[in-house]
């Protein structure tokens, strides 16, 4: 029976760490990029093929179009404001929508409910910056913000 034990050389600490680190790299370059899921999240919803954001998507978004600014103007393409939700014309086809315009713009944004239903109303929610707004539009009753 041997009556003691070496302790592991330093160089082989080291190999057992930069393996470690190479496992860390790679499931972190295995991970979707925040870009893309943006892209694929903005795809999505303009096909219709999704289901409203959650709050981690929204604050990804919001993050991807702080971080981004090319991005957001990439989306408006010189508009007022740009609609991603499925929509013809302007008029969002789903129960939900998600309007992106620029930061220092001036001009207010309107939203006005032009369902069939005569006593329809549509809540709204707007974010920006920090600051965050609940409506309820209805017809004849648009919601300026």
């Amino acid at each position: 029976m041997i009556g003691y034990r070496r302790r592991p050389s330093a160089g082989f600490v080291l190999l057992v760490v930069v393996h470690l680190l190479l496992v860390v790299f790679f499931a972190w370059a295995l991970g979707t990029p925040p870009l893309e899921a943006v892209w694929r999240l903005e795809l999505e919803l303009g096909l219709g093929e999704r289901g409203a954001l959650d709050e981690d998507e929204e604050a990804l978004l919001r993050r991807a179009l702080v971080r981004h600014p090319a991005l957001g103007e990439a989306l408006i393409e010189d508009k007022h404001a740009a609609i991603i939700s499925a929509n013809d014309g302007g008029w969002v086809t789903l129960d939900y929508a998600y309007v992106v315009r620029p930061s220092p713009d001036d001009r207010r944004l309107r939203i006005s409910y032009a369902g069939t239903r005569p006593k329809g109303a549509v809540a709204v929610t707007l974010h920006a910056g920090g600051a965050a707004e609940r409506a309820v539009v209805r017809r004849g009753q648009p919601f300026a913000w």
